[in-house]
């Protein structure tokens, strides 16, 4: 489904930051009556309308799988702050296959390519000059011999006691929980544990980008965000065996059970908030250190929201990260707008959400 729904302009804090001041000194300036005060009014004005527009052409891309099978068809969500009259003059230009518009919405047909990576990238105006305005990236796969599913790496996804995390990669996301849930929270940490488990295993990419985008493993871990979730035991054979059969709601109960709390507000500690409730979801660019204060960290509070919502919006997450290729502060604060937008679509009919989104997804910068 192509969203068409108006939504509200995302505004970021530069903008208000300059409105502000560039608001003020007009205010000082009309008292005084002169030709060059009222240039100056003029000009700044210009310059916030234009700069108002810039700030609102907010665009985001997103597919319901990174990972798929040749000839696949999926649908491609396109997500704009400016609602649907912002896409026109828009095309898209294909590494593989053909996107083509049907029913109001795109689809990418994926007929007649092998394995490997593919781009599909949104532009808008001539050609010769065209802007980018998104791209997606997904991964074409061989079927499995197993036609139930692909075998599990537990190991790359539980945070178990006593354990370092793996080093090397990119990003390093944590799905915390502040306490064990009461009667209202179980199904939301359920769906987000659910999530967690059905995006593609972390192994699998790492062997996808050093076989087609012929790079070391050093250099395809440096490109992953790594989802931890904090255990206090390692899964049992059973478990792993359902996982990878995608018995989702039975892996979930059995990881809910054995979940690492103290393991959780220890991270909590490390990044100087006091949490109760959940989920919450931490992304930095390092792993955490035991005896280290953290500065700076992507933020996501999804503790007052409906478990339906979580589910979409961890999956938009998790998706929105894997399009990145390095991480560094600026591909960070980028991800925080593409979530707060994404939040925004989805919470229609919550307006405590939409209105509260920029404190629900953050970047946090404490220096």
């Amino acid at each position: 489904m192509l969203y068409s729904a108006r939504l509200w302009s995302m505004r970021s804090n530069l903008y208000a930051t300059a409105f502000s001041s560039v608001l003020g000194k007009i205010k000082r300036m009309y008292k005084d009556k002169s030709i060059k005060a009222l240039i100056y009014i003029l000009i700044s004005l210009t310059w916030l309308f234009t700069a108002y527009g810039q700030a609102a052409a907010t665009v985001v891309c997103s597919v319901d799988k990174l990972m798929l099978y040749p000839n696949e068809t999926i649908q491609i969500h396109l997500l704009s702050d400016q609602g649907s009259s912002s896409r026109e003059n828009f095309y898209w230009q294909v590494e593989g296959g053909s996107i083509t518009q049907q029913n109001g919405g795109w689809h990418w047909k994926l007929s007649g390519v092998a394995p490997g990576f593919y781009t599909a990238v949104l532009k808008k105006g001539a050609e010769a000059q065209a802007t980018e305005i998104c791209k997606i990236k997904v991964i074409v796969r061989l079927p499995p011999l197993d036609l139930k599913g692909e075998k599990r790496s537990s190991a790359r996804i539980f945070l178990l006691q006593n354990e370092d995390e793996t080093p090397g990669y990119g990003l390093y996301s944590y799905l915390l929980f502040g306490n064990k849930p009461g009667e209202m929270e179980i199904k939301s940490y359920l769906k987000a544990i659910e999530e967690i488990l059905k995006f593609p295993d972390v192994t699998q990419f790492e062997n996808y980008m050093r076989k087609y985008q012929n790079i070391t493993l050093e250099e395809a871990r440096k490109r992953i965000n790594l989802t931890y979730i904090p255990l206090k035991q390692a899964p049992t054979a059973k478990i792993i065996k359902q996982w990878s059969e995608e018995e989702y709601d039975k892996v979930s109960q059995w990881i809910l059970k054995h979940y690492d709390y103290e393991r959780a507000r220890a991270i909590f500690g490390r990044i100087r908030r006091n949490l109760y409730e959940g989920p919450y979801m931490v992304s930095i660019l390092h792993p955490i250190k035991k005896d280290n204060k953290v500065s700076k960290y992507l933020f996501m509070d999804q503790s007052t929201v409906p478990p339906h919502l979580i589910h979409s919006w961890m999956k938009e997450f998790l998706f929105q990260a894997g399009q990145e290729n390095y991480w560094e502060d600026r591909t960070m604060r980028r991800l925080v707008l593409k979530i707060r937008l994404v939040v925004g679509v989805l919470a229609i009919g919550l307006p405590h959400i939409r209105q509260g989104v920029d404190e629900l997804v953050k970047w946090v910068d404490i220096n």
